[in-house]
């Protein structure tokens, strides 16, 4: 189990590597209209869920 955390972090560490030096492409106007949707909504969880777990 420990081997497998171990691995994960690597991927982990190598992918923000690649991540950090790019920069997000440019939205397309259907981006657009999806992103201005999603910043307007809430995610509502319809499943029950214990506090206490």
């Amino acid at each position: 189990m420990e081997k497998r955390l171990e691995e994960m972090t690597q991927i982990m560490t190598e992918k923000s590597k690649e991540l950090a030096g790019k920069q997000l492409p440019p939205l397309d106007p259907e981006g657009k209209t999806l992103a201005k949707h999603k910043r307007e909504t809430f995610d509502i969880v319809d499943t029950p869920v214990d506090p206490l777990r």
